[in-house]
């Protein structure tokens, strides 16, 4: 175990940078969880929406009136330009174009309404999801050859009663949630940090000398350096996990009951990550390289898989990019712990693409250094 003791003596003489590192760190989840947790609580929100008429039939009047009850809705006898002209101005959080054949378009299910969004708005979906609702509701009365909006109005009613009801019940797991999702950033960006300082002096060209002139295999080098790294993330990570158990707060019951799932879970992906920054630290040495990229793949995946925002809230494309990154699965996976009907079988196949980005890379990283190690020794014999 020579490579597994350098490496740990090498992370003790760093230990008050990493200290300082893991503590930063654990500020930003707690704060990023938090903020996440108050934007999703409910808020009545009015929305500015623009509407165009072309229907003029009942059902579109009565969805008017729907929209009017909680919105402020401006009726304007205008093109689609304008329209867009008016969410572009920031008139509007949402715009409405109802289609000529409304009533047959929605019996056929067809499209109804053309709605265009203002992206810059996190409420605009709000609007959208409103007049969805009220069409697939009127749909399901429809009898006689007419709608019944008044069952609709008092099924929408109900519903959001329900509603309102679940999310006081799940509002106080909400915070332990987000607190994960966002430790998934963190997970990955101290791996690239901490792990990637201490292996800076693993590249030390004397070091890789001896590396290769050693008796030691390239499977068994890979295999300790893999322990001392995972040892030292486990170590950095402690106060990530005993955080919720500290603060004491209404999730600990759920978190103390289902700590073994929270465990696995983030062991997959620091191991997943542990993979990729083998995989690159064989291609470079550099240790700013290594913390520019892990900034990137941190930061950056980290975003669009819905580690510092609700993925509602992105676009479907950033969601199929995040797919490519260890981070998106984690998140997949510690969603489907607050689930009310959650079974292991749902996580199993997010689970076992994080251990193919573990094999894989661990696998990739072996045969990088092998390549050069063999490029290595044909050097120096001749």
């Amino acid at each position: 175990m020579i490579v597994y003791k350098a490496f740990l003596k090498l992370t003790w003489r760093k230990k008050f940078i990493i200290i300082a590192i893991v503590g930063v760190f654990l500020a930003i989840s707690i704060l990023i969880s938090s903020q996440v947790t108050e934007t999703l609580s409910f808020e009545d929100v009015s929305l500015n929406i623009g509407l165009v008429d072309h229907s003029d039939s009942p059902l579109s009047r009565d969805l008017i009136s729907y929209l009017e009850e909680s919105n402020k809705v401006t009726v304007v006898d205008e093109d689609e330009t304008e329209l867009k002209r008016g969410i572009f101005n920031n008139r509007y959080y949402v715009t409405m174009e109802i289609y000529e054949d409304l009533e047959r378009n929605v019996l056929e299910g067809k499209e109804a309404i053309d709605i265009i969004k203002n992206r810059e708005s996190a409420y605009a979906f709000f609007g959208e999801l409103q007049a969805q609702k009220f069409l697939m509701f009127a749909k399901a009365t429809y009898e006689n050859g007419k709608f019944d909006t008044d069952k609709v109005l008092t099924a929408l009613k109900s519903e959001s009663e329900v509603s309102f009801l679940e999310e006081g019940i799940q509002a106080d797991q909400n915070y332990l949630r987000f607190y994960f999702n966002s430790a998934a950033y963190i997970s990955s960006m101290l791996t690239f940090l901490a792990v990637g300082m201490v292996m800076a002096d693993f590249g030390d060209e004397q070091l890789q000398m001896r590396n290769n002139v050693s008796g030691k295999s390239a499977i068994s080098f890979q295999r300790e350096l893999l322990l001392g790294q995972l040892t030292l993330i486990v170590v950095s990570l402690l106060p990530v996990m005993l955080y919720p158990i500290i603060s004491g707060d209404a999730n600990l019951d759920f978190y103390l009951r289902n700590i073994g799932l929270f465990v696995l879970n983030i062991s997959l992906l620091c191991l997943a990550i542990i993979s990729i920054f083998n995989f690159v630290f064989s291609l470079t040495k550099k240790h700013s390289a290594l913390a520019a990229i892990g900034n990137v793949f941190s930061l950056g995946f980290g975003f669009i898989s819905g580690s510092m925002v609700p993925r509602e809230l992105l676009p479907d494309f950033s969601l199929f990019v995040a797919r490519f990154y260890p981070i998106y699965y984690f998140i997949n996976i510690n969603n489907a712990f607050f689930e009310a009907d959650f079974k292991f079988k749902d996580i199993l196949p997010d689970l076992l693409v994080q251990v193919g980005f573990i094999v894989g890379f661990f696998f990739l990283a072996l045969l990088v250094n092998r390549l050069k190690q063999k490029q290595w020794r044909i050097q120096t014999s001749s």
